[in-house]
């Protein structure tokens, strides 16, 4: 039963990430550490390998849909790829209930921007 819920959460991932560009984390993070009861470090870390194919399937999609911009892209992705070392190494000295608060606190930020955006 857990592999058909791992795979389900999977799908359900992939979906999002298509359509919004969240990457899944916003959903694997939660749910791998809520329902299947995996530290928010093991969380967090199993969420950035199921990023990768993940975000090369929708990356080459939205490609060939001509929905890609580049001049942005890869600056931010330099970025991501230095603060996600950084972050990696961060997350190993921090309590995990910290970590889980600023997970909290960020999505329900980035909820409030979205839902009043006009």
């Amino acid at each position: 039963m857990q592999y058909a819920s791992l795979i389900v959460l999977g799908l359900v991932a992939g979906i999002l990430s298509g359509l919004l560009g969240i990457g899944g984390g916003i959903l694997i993070v939660p749910v791998l550490n809520q329902l299947f009861h995996v530290p928010m470090p093991l969380a967090v870390g199993t969420s950035l390998l199921i990023i990768i194919p993940t975000a090369l399937a929708g990356t080459l999609t939205h490609f060939f849909r001509g929905n890609l911009e580049l001049s942005m892209g890869l600056p931010v992705m330099i970025g991501a790829v230095v603060g996600g070392m950084l972050g990696a190494r961060l997350v190993g000295y921090l309590p995990e209930l910290a970590v889980k608060r600023l997970f909290a606190v960020l999505m329900v930020y980035m909820a409030i921007r979205l839902f009043f955006d006009h």
